[in-house]
């Protein structure tokens, strides 16, 4: 048990970081396919 949860503690770190930029970056990505979408329909109205 011990040997495991010292594995985990030194691999949660970098799965953990990686999750939070895959997070970060899919966000990112959709606000801005969001805001793209949003300029659209904008411009639709106002033409």
């Amino acid at each position: 048990m011990g040997y495991r949860s010292r594995l985990y503690h030194v691999r949660l770190p970098r799965v953990y970081k990686a999750y939070y930029f895959y997070l970060k970056s899919r966000k990112y990505l959709l606000s801005r396919k969001y805001a793209l979408n949003y300029a659209r329909k904008r411009r639709k109205l106002i033409f």
